[in-house]
């Protein structure tokens, strides 16, 4: 484990000493970073590829209300708990236990980790008794606040629509300005070659008158000097 890792697992020393139950100190990615007591029963690894997602490791209900814990106090800074949750550890039958969260600074500057801790019912609490948490409230929070969330990108995105529209219809007139410029540059070279046509032909008649001027000339020559 690096510094960091090891300033945060003597920051828990104390409160382990003082509180037993089993916990798990995971970090703000929610990923699994140090297990303390027997949390394995609450946690399974399934077949595949492995993860310390601990939305992937803990046990049946256990994911959601815990998942719920972490979004609720990572927002509120506060410790939080659960109502008693009915598990089975897989040793043939059902048992309660109680998931409380604790948000986690070990010193300034350092990244804000969280305790989960498991405590099976019945459970004389020791330490200051946090706050219980409505899970279905919380779900139904954080659903308002992605449908919040893809309001504003489905605005976002009509906007963008909208100026793309835009956009593409003054390139369209400019298309057709350009479309009709060019008819014009046709129409002009046309006439230009007609022009150029015509010029080549009254050159070539103009050619001809000169060399029938030359001849005329050269038969005037000619009579002069017999004379």
């Amino acid at each position: 484990m690096d510094q960091r890792g090891g300033t945060i697992e003597s920051g828990m020393n104390q409160l382990i000493k003082h509180y037993a139950p089993p916990a798990l100190l995971i970090n703000e990615e929610r990923e699994l970073v140090h297990v303390y007591g027997d949390a394995q029963r609450y946690m399974r690894i399934a077949e595949g590829s492995a993860s310390l997602e601990v939305s992937k490791l803990l046990v049946g209900k256990l994911a959601p209300v815990g998942i719920a814990l972490l979004h609720k106090v990572s927002k509120d800074n506060t410790p939080l708990r659960s109502e008693p949750q009915m598990f089975d550890p897989g040793r043939g039958g059902s048992e309660l236990v109680r998931v409380v969260v604790y948000p986690v600074i070990p010193e300034v500057g350092a990244d804000l980790h969280f305790l989960m801790v498991f405590e099976a019912q019945p459970n004389d609490l020791q330490m200051i008794d946090p706050e219980p948490i409505d899970v279905s409230a919380v779900t139904n929070e954080r659903i308002n606040s992605l449908e919040r969330d893809l309001s504003a990108t489905r605005d976002s995105l009509q906007a963008t629509i909208e100026e793309l529209e835009t956009s593409n219809e003054e390139l369209q007139a400019t298309n057709e300005e350009l479309m009709a410029s060019n008819e014009e540059l046709q129409s002009t070279n046309e006439e230009l070659q007609s022009v150029n046509e015509e010029l080549y032909t009254v050159n070539s008649e103009n050619q001809e008158k000169i060399e029938i001027l030359n001849r005329l000339n050269a038969d005037l020559d000619n009579m002069t000097k017999q004379r």
